[in-house]
């Protein structure tokens, strides 16, 4: 018998990960009574009706995709198992959160109000400021509706998207890849696979190849023609018809001597202004750190035909690429691990870079997101291990983080509100974190007209004041998927999930 592997009747012999979830507890008042945790929760009571070896008993309702955040039942994945001092009361810490036991089966979430998600990606609504989707480790994919978090997903969740035409028309991610569409919204009807079936196999001209993807597989929509879909795979796919078919662009193992299988894309951009500038970054998922030579980075100027290595810096992981909205040759991109890279840019489809990172401390750089609506600075949020930057022009990287928890920053992504390119209605920046989940920020109007008037009156106004004022922001709870609580006007809002 497997106590450590995923079935309940414990005959998957083979299966477990006790590298990552494997606990041990023992009733402090009956030396017999042993609680094992592994994958699930496993008790052994030889005082028990059956005795012996056929007595361990999960209490877990497992199978391979397990239920959320019901009473009776907790989460997967068991990392510490431990009672009370002198009872016989169990608590666990599991990938959901802490739960206590009631009785035999029954279990009770306590996480109710921690604001404990680790998101991945964030998917807005184009047109819904208060609707949009999030990826979280270990408890799939949610959307927020405005008032209340619907679970849509199963396994991790990964990177998400909202069509900006159709916001019907919505796609989620489990790990490596695995990408399902609805065109429902997620009302009630199962959503379609578009690159693996239902048991695991690449599908839709993905098999051709056998591609996989990475953890968090990057995919993103076309800038104006919404039903075409781009893919980072171990090669970059694209598909005119939302992943009904795709269609390979890349031949990065052989064109670029890259291990095959182990090779992945990390993170993929397209331009903006010019589709057929598409720029990925690679890396070798076998790597056990942010060095290595796999990581590239790779630029094709004709959508596919033909791609060059601009790599800034050798072997070193880029973990995000934007490209500036006007300009299909201007990109920004940033690095992982603990080191002066930060950000780089490039005004010339990679040719030549320069270090961007004046004012940003040595530590990883998640990702890099541009205001478009400011038309007379590039004006670029990071986020980091240590929260979000902020850098405006040729001012250096300034923390905006007053309010924020001070923890890593996966994904940032602006919701504009009001139509067109001019800077009519208001801003917000949401920020997923991988540990203290969803938060959001108004990007203040008087940022805008201070702009303008430094625009038309060079040297008079001073930038830097009203910029300093935006770095403190007030923290507060927009929702909770348990109990709800209150919106108001304050600016920083914790869109919160908690694993319960």
């Amino acid at each position: 018998m497997n106590i450590l592997g995923r079935t309940k009747n414990g005959n998957d012999i083979g299966e477990g990960q006790g590298g990552y979830d494997l606990a041990i507890a023992v009733d402090p008042n009956n030396g017999n009574r042993v609680f094992i945790g592994g994958i699930n929760t496993w008790k052994w009571d030889p005082d028990a009706t059956f005795g012996g070896i056929l007595n361990w008993d999960t209490f877990d309702q497992t199978v391979l995709i397990p239920a959320f955040w019901k009473s009776y039942q907790t989460h997967s994945d068991k990392h510490q198992l431990i009672f009370r001092p002198g009872t016989s009361v169990l608590y666990e810490c599991n990938d959901g959160g802490i739960f206590r036991r009631l009785a035999d089966r029954n279990w009770v979430g306590l996480s109710s109000g921690m604001i404990i998600s680790q998101m991945y990606r964030i998917g807005l609504n184009n047109t819904k400021k208060e609707k949009f989707l999030t990826g979280l480790q270990d408890n799939g994919t949610h959307e927020f509706n405005g008032s209340n978090w619907n679970r849509i997903f199963h396994s991790d969740g990964m990177e998400c998207l909202i069509d900006y035409y159709h916001p019907s028309t919505q796609y989620a991610a489990s790990q490596n890849g695995n990408i399902v569409r609805t065109k429902i919204a997620w009302s009630g009807i199962d959503p379609i696979n578009i690159t693996k079936s239902a048991f695991g196999f690449p599908i839709n001209g993905l098999e051709e190849y056998d591609d996989d993807g990475a953890w968090v597989t990057p995919y993103v929509m076309h800038p104006t023609d919404h039903k075409t879909l781009y893919l980072g795979v171990e090669n970059v796919w694209k598909s005119t018809n939302q992943g009904k078919k795709w269609d390979r662009l890349s031949d990065f193992v052989d064109d670029f001597e890259l291990p095959y299988d182990t090779t992945k894309i990390y993170a993929l951009a397209v331009a903006p202004s010019n589709p057929k500038y598409i720029y990925a970054s690679t890396y070798d998922d076998k790597a056990k750190n942010n060095w290595d030579v796999t990581n590239r980075l790779l630029c094709t100027t004709n959508g596919g035909a033909d791609w060059n290595d601009i790599t800034p810096i050798p072997n070193a992981l880029i973990t995000y690429i934007t490209v500036k909205d006007d300009d299909s040759k201007t990109i920004w991109v940033t690095f992982g691990g603990f080191n002066a890279f930060g950000v780089y840019e490039s005004s010339d489809a990679g040719a030549t870079w320069s270090n961007f990172s004046d004012g940003l401390p040595e530590i990883p750089v998640y990702c890099i997101v541009q205001n478009k609506k400011n038309k007379f600075d590039d004006e670029l949020y990071a986020g980091t291990y240590q929260g979000v930057y902020r850098k405006v022009g040729n001012l250096e990287w300034e923390p905006y983080i007053s309010g924020l928890p001070n923890v890593r920053v996966s994904e940032l992504e602006i919701y504009y509100s009001g139509s067109g390119g001019g800077l009519v209605g208001n801003q917000y920046l949401y920020a997923a974190t991988y540990g203290r989940g969803m938060w959001k920020s108004e990007i203040e109007k008087a940022d805008y007209r201070l702009w303008t008037g430094a625009k038309d009156f060079p040297g008079v106004i001073k930038r830097t004041g009203i910029l300093k004022k935006c770095q403190h922001p007030i923290p507060m709870f927009i929702s909770n998927p348990i109990a709800q609580t209150g919106l108001s006007s304050l600016t920083w809002l914790s869109v919160m999930i908690v694993k319960t």
